[in-house]
């Protein structure tokens, strides 16, 4: 099937490879840059909104994609709004949708499963409307500027859709608008040097009031972007209208697949999820759910700007639970053995909730609990063997070359 553009709503014949051009050369990017700065300035803020009163002349920007999107699906008791029928694409590989947006007081809006859902099932899957390509330098916020302006060139023409879409995207709160500030700056300066003696008719208050909405901007796609496949060894980010919206869990019920080569993501169930049960994936690297608490909440508010609220980080884990020593107990390190007959019906609850850890996948917790009874377990694996090593200890029927194995 052909790619298709928003901008013509028509089916475009060409490759995809095509609709992403060379990088700009640098008078090339002066000329775009003073041209979005004429336009810039003559804005006007009719019913609330910036319209430009010019528009562009020239062609598309080479930095952008704009893809076609399918209407989503969403539950009965959703009302979903024309933006997201018109750029959604949640489209589920069988009938009955298996996720919806929901009101939660703790997250905000999130999306819960409608059904329940099995390890290794689809969940839902998401195609980007907007993607830029990344260079590590300028280039790339000016790129996600210039995709701005596009939108604003199809809203002056009577499609409103996509500038809707993307202003209506969580652009991640205050602080991350403000880390954004220096390179809204950076871009704005850019423009100004390139506009000449234009940027002095500017005044200071306005040029504060323009490097705010820019950094917005920036954090719109800070926010909800996503890696998307190179073009020409050429990195590139894609704009997700769903995906962004799974809540971030450090105790994740779901995953994304590695986007295809048009950018489609598939989100995956990771183990059984109940209907309600709110959906939440790891927006870090997978090294990251081993920390501790603390750490993790100190990389997402540096990194991610915002404190993390799910059951795991509200829960107090099992490393944070202070250990009372009784001196009347000696202190030599306790053996599976120790926890016997008439120690097991206080032991019993910990090896309960030991094995609800495991089963939820919280392997840090788990090995934590250990290290508190001084237990050897140094994977996922031999902490499975030593569960259920335990399990048998208390029942009577473990075997001493089982603990053995174990010390």
């Amino acid at each position: 099937m052909a790619a298709a553009c928003l901008c013509s709503r028509e089916p475009c014949n060409r490759p995809p490879s095509t609709m992403e051009q060379e990088p700009m050369c640098s008078t090339t990017m002066r000329q775009r840059i003073a041209m979005h700065f004429n336009l810039f300035i003559r804005t006007s803020k009719a019913n609330g909104s910036c319209a430009a009163k010019k528009l562009w002349s020239s062609t598309s920007p080479r930095c952008l994609r704009i893809c076609k999107q399918q209407r989503l699906n969403f539950d009965s008791r959703v009302s979903p709004s024309k933006t997201e029928n018109f750029l959604a694409t949640a489209s589920c590989s069988s009938d009955s949708q298996r996720s919806q947006r929901s009101e939660r007081k703790r997250l905000g809006k999130a999306l819960v499963a409608t059904r329940p859902l099995a390890a290794g099932d689809v969940v839902l899957v998401d195609k980007p409307f907007l993607v830029v390509s990344n260079p590590d330098s300028l280039e790339r916020w000016v790129n996600r500027w210039d995709c701005y302006f596009e939108m604003m060139k199809l809203a002056q023409g009577g499609k409103p859709e996509l500038l809707e879409a993307f202003e209506a995207m969580d652009d991640g709160g205050p602080e991350v608008v403000a880390s954004l500030s220096t390179a809204a700056l950076d871009t704005l300066q850019l423009m100004w040097r390139s506009a000449g003696s234009q940027a002095l008719l500017v005044p200071e208050a306005k040029k504060e009031k323009d490097k705010l909405k820019v950094a917005g901007g920036f954090a719109r796609w800070q926010t909800n972007q996503h890696e998307f496949p190179a073009l020409a060894a050429r990195p590139r980010r894609a704009m997700y209208w769903l995906a962004p919206k799974v809540a971030h869990s450090c105790d994740p019920n779901v995953g994304w697949e590695d986007p295809a080569e048009d950018g489609m993501v598939e989100l995956r169930a990771l183990r059984d999820i109940a209907p309600q049960e709110v959906l939440g994936v790891n927006y870090m690297d997978a090294d990251f759910l081993l920390l501790s608490r603390k750490v993790r909440q100190e990389r997402l508010l540096a990194e991610r700007k915002f404190h993390c609220v799910c059951d795991r980080c509200l829960e107090k884990s099992l490393d944070e639970i202070p250990v009372v020593v009784d001196p009347a107990i000696p202190s030599a390190s306790p053996s599976p053995r120790d926890f016997k007959c008439g120690s097991s019906a206080t032991f019993l609850p910990f090896l309960r909730s030991l094995q609800d850890h495991l089963r939820a996948g919280k392997i840090e917790a788990c090995l934590a609990a250990l290290k508190i009874l001084q237990l050897d377990a140094s994977s996922g694996d031999d902490l499975i063997q030593l569960a259920e090593a335990l399990g048998r200890e208390l029942q009577g029927d473990a075997s001493s070359d089982a603990f053995n194995s174990l010390d």
